[in-house]
């Protein structure tokens, strides 16, 4: 790798034997430091402590500019770059013609790439991020029983739902190729509890995905207490129902006081933007409430998810019962995408949301007179 890449670098370990890769990448957004901060305590303790980890842990930080100027991005969110058509462009074009975020993925895709073609076979990605908003720490995935082992050893709520409503994501790039990806929030960008938090995560997804056992983790259980404290009274698991994102004009402005969490009821007003009132379309969980000069993101709000329907639905995937899903009155295999089925409105009007959440299919959108349900695949590969 030349200078540039080895600067990316904010740690690697392994001890040479065969096992999964843990891959993560820190500070995609330039205002999110801490984690920068916990991967590198992390790797301190493995190369003082020498344990035999199974498989190789590296970590790669995402926008080196925009994190030297402590803002989340120059020109362009990096994080909503990972699409099959930005990538293709980015491929195409001459690196001299890149943009400053251009040029950083330009590298983060060489680091990461170049880690793939050694480690091709399981790799768990953690895509570590804090929030703008106070509040707790949790975890968000496309929800895959691969994705959700790894998740809810974290004794902190798990988001479903949420990398579905967001395009070009390196989450969703990297669930895309098969691969376990989860995302997590530590907390709000300045409390200084946010790096513990994601230290605390790391720990415990090297455990959880089999590169330590529990005893060779230093202070696992005291990591595990951590968490728990931090999202103390919280439920296990939310889907989101709501987004509401900005226009690329906005004056969009959170009114004060809210956290992570925090129940919101129908109609309360959460929001001023160019003038204008923003009320809450539902009751419900307030998640991301943005409160940072730029993003296209003014909020999430979600519904708590009871554990019987989390458990309903392994039970459910495991007996491969969604073969069944296309004999449904109204309910048919998408003619064109992958893993997508196409519903007739006209036809299927009962529980229709329900029954396919139950399945992982959580991203919909319209087409004509149906409604589109796609989910992530089951990889074999993890």
């Amino acid at each position: 790798m030349n200078k540039r890449n080895n600067d990316r670098i904010v740690g690697e370990y392994g001890s040479g034997r065969s096992g999964p890769l843990l891959l993560m990448v820190c500070g995609i957004h330039g205002n999110e430091p801490a984690s920068v901060a916990a991967a590198q305590r992390v790797f301190d303790s493995l190369h003082r402590e020498q344990p035999e980890l199974s498989g190789r842990m590296v970590a790669f930080a995402g926008n080196l500019k925009a994190l030297e100027r402590n803002q989340r991005f120059i020109n362009r969110d990096l994080n909503r770059m990972w699409s099959p058509e930005d990538l293709a462009h980015l491929r195409s074009q001459d690196a001299a013609q890149d943009s400053v975020e251009e040029s950083e993925q330009r590298a983060l895709l060489a680091c990461i790439e170049s880690e793939l073609q050694n480690n091709s076979d399981r790799v768990i990605f953690l895509d570590l991020h804090s929030t703008s908003a106070s509040g707790p720490p949790f975890s968000l995935i496309s929800d895959t029983l691969q994705n959700r082992q790894i998740a809810l050893a974290f004794p902190l709520p798990v988001i479903l739902g949420l990398e579905e409503a967001i395009d070009g994501s390196l989450l969703n790039y990297f669930g895309e190729q098969g691969f376990v990806s989860v995302g997590v929030e530590g907390g709000q960008h300045l409390d200084a509890h946010t790096a513990d938090h994601h230290e605390s995560m790391i720990w415990l997804a090297l455990v959880a995905g089999g590169l330590l056992g529990e005893a060779q983790a230093p202070d696992l259980e005291r990591h595990r207490q951590r968490l728990a404290a931090a999202a103390a009274g919280l439920p296990s698991a939310v889907e989101i129902v709501h987004r509401h994102g900005l226009a690329v004009e906005n004056d969009f402005r959170m009114e004060d006081g809210f956290v992570n969490f925090a129940a919101v009821t129908k109609n309360q007003i959460m929001a001023h933007d160019r003038g204008e009132e923003v009320r809450s379309p539902v009751a419900g969980l307030l998640v991301l409430p943005r409160y940072q000069a730029i993003g296209d993101d003014g909020f999430f709000l979600g519904r708590k998810v009871s554990p019987f329907w989390l458990n309903l639905s392994v039970l459910l995937r495991k007996r491969r019962l969604d073969l069944l899903i296309p004999l449904l009155p109204g309910v048919r295999r998408h003619p064109t995408l992958v893993n997508a089925l196409r519903v007739d409105k006209r036809v299927a009007r009962w529980l229709v949301v329900q029954i396919f959440h139950l399945f992982g299919f959580r991203r919909c959108r319209p087409e004509g007179d149906y409604l589109v349900f796609s989910r992530r695949h089951e990889s074999q590969r993890s």
